[in-house]
């Protein structure tokens, strides 16, 4: 009977955890215009991206001067237990990696920055990448 207090709160609290996260999928649906950095670059850019939800992963469609690439996305938990967007973008010449937290605008509206760096080498310049809703 001991036991029972704390199972029944570690499974309130896996449960709750699941629903922000389920949560923070859906809010960051949408269309987005983008302003970044490449990692390692001082060039800036803009561009489209789309997030959309296929399972229980995120699929981010972006598009930068007339170029598409697809990513993977989910919610991860970082070591600190802060909720993060990670996307992983696979590149001809290297995989991209972002981590992204996820705020709100006056609109409610999702906006979303983030830090691009390679997960396999040292970025010692990271990129910025930051999403702003798009309204429809």
């Amino acid at each position: 009977m001991k036991y029972l207090f704390p199972l029944l709160l570690w499974s309130s609290w896996a449960w709750a955890a699941e629903e922000h996260d389920d949560f923070l999928r859906q809010f960051v649906v949408g269309e987005y215009q983008i302003v970044g950095k490449p990692p390692d670059a001082k060039t800036t850019y803009l561009g489209h991206a789309t997030i959309q939800i296929s399972g229980s992963q995120l699929v981010i469609k972006r598009t930068i001067a007339g170029k598409t690439w697809v990513a993977q996305g989910r919610i991860e938990k970082t070591h600190e237990d802060v909720r993060v967007l990670r996307i992983r973008f696979l590149r001809d010449q290297a995989p991209i990696e972002q981590t992204c937290l996820i705020s709100s605008d006056l609109d409610n509206y999702a906006r979303i920055t983030c830090y691009s760096y390679s997960p396999h080498a040292k970025t010692p310049d990271p990129g910025l990448e930051a999403y702003f809703p798009v309204k429809p």
